[in-house]
């Protein structure tokens, strides 16, 4: 050794320097093997990850998060290979919409844990009463998994799942905001929320209840605040336990099709809007060619007259726009909303000033004619090309 030059001493020492770093770091990269052994106790923080591309490992014995933070993406295409993980005695705390897992989470907790993940500035988290080997991401801006099909549960937003991978049984818990599009999608009744599973080809409903009150999400703990669910924010729980694989991606949707919740959403709205019938008063009808919605010369003196009648009267007033039988059921919709829309907008330009003028369509759906479809002509269904003009009373 003494007789080996200083220069080439240095040369040996640095390529066994070199050798020993890519040993380490390939165990490193091996590490979440071993975790699943459970061999985690002396793991403190391990950093193992290209903040650039999201690859490698991050273990965090525990994690704070804030906004000097940032948030910690991972390369989710690459699942196991590229996440962060937490040993069963891991913890963090501070995750929020700027500062959160952009990417996988792994727990190798034996008891509850919340998974701090999120995704485009959302934070999302997702709870399971045993995380142990269990992983975890949000995905959104994504509609891999939308499949639209009237007749199957609805999500609650189509560009939004969470990925939770494990084979051990486990309540899972999901979570929505604000900005979720919840009084739509339900009709109001947080009953009708549930937790959906893609299984690979559709949704299907999970048994889910909503939790009385919101999950905790400041914190890895899985605790309940004094805040109840509701239609701005809350958290749902499945009511059985489940395992994680058995499902390619999860959402919060509810459990009755699209064409339900629509009729429940319309009838609601048009409560909301009109409110009791009773409490408006038709005052005048005007009737249309066949298969058209220009308003005639005739009509056209009509409101006219109508318009001199509601000079200064500030009325509220709900147009019906209404067709006969001939043509296919959307068409004739489409027809009685154009018939209502151009006496709207006749009326308006003659002046009228209202302080609601409500637009509906009754298409084909309230015929008055008084014969035989096959014996009908022009002057029978008459009756059931028109707008009929109402007024509230109140």
């Amino acid at each position: 050794w003494n007789s080996i030059s200083y220069t080439r001493r240095r040369k040996v020492i640095n390529t066994k320097s070199v050798v020993m770093i890519r040993i380490l770091q390939i165990v490193a990269l091996l590490l979440p093997l071993s975790l699943l052994g459970q061999n985690v106790i002396s793991v403190k923080n391990l950093h193992v990850h290209d903040i650039d591309t999201g690859d490698g490992i991050a273990v965090h014995q525990h994690k704070v998060f804030g906004i000097e933070q940032g948030i910690l993406s991972t390369a989710k295409s690459k699942g196991a290979d590229a996440r962060v993980v937490f040993p069963k005695d891991g913890s963090w705390e501070n995750a929020s919409d700027l500062s959160h897992v952009d990417g996988f989470v792994t727990s190798h907790h034996l008891t509850p844990f919340t998974f701090p993940v999120g995704s485009d500035g959302r934070y999302k988290p997702v709870s399971l009463s045993n995380p142990k080997a269990a992983t975890a991401a949000y995905f959104t801006n994504d509609s891999s998994f939308d499949v639209v099909d009237s007749n199957r549960p609805q999500l609650l937003n189509s560009s939004e799942y969470w990925v939770i991978q494990g084979q051990n049984p486990t309540h899972v818990t999901l979570t929505w905001d604000q900005g979720a599009n919840m009084t739509t999608i339900t009709g109001g009744d947080l009953s009708k929320v549930s937790i959906l599973g893609f299984d690979g080809s559709q949704w299907t409903v999970i048994p889910s209840q909503v939790d009385r009150n919101v999950l905790d999400t400041t914190s890895s703990k899985v605790i309940y605040t004094e805040n109840p669910s509701a239609l701005m924010g809350g958290s749902i729980s499945t009511t059985e336990m489940i395992t994680p694989d058995s499902y390619i991606a999860y959402a919060i949707g509810t459990t009755e099709s699209l064409e339900t919740i629509n009729a429940i959403v319309e009838a609601e709205a048009e409560t909301t809007r009109i409110g009791d019938i009773n409490n408006y008063e038709k005052i005048r009808s005007v009737h249309f060619p066949f298969k058209e919605y220009q308003i005639t010369r005739y009509s056209t003196n009509l409101l006219h007259r109508l318009a001199r009648q509601l000079e200064g009267k500030n009325p509220r007033i709900r147009l019906v726009g209404h067709a006969d039988f001939y043509g296919s059921s959307s068409f004739n919709y489409e027809l009685g909303m154009n018939r209502a829309n151009a006496v709207k907008e006749l009326l308006q330009s003659l002046g009228v000033e209202t302080i609601e003028i409500e637009v509906v369509s009754k298409g084909e759906d309230a015929l008055q004619m008084h014969c035989p479809e096959e014996d009908c002509h022009s002057r029978e269904t008459l009756i059931d090309r028109r707008v009929d003009i109402y007024v509230y009373k109140g």
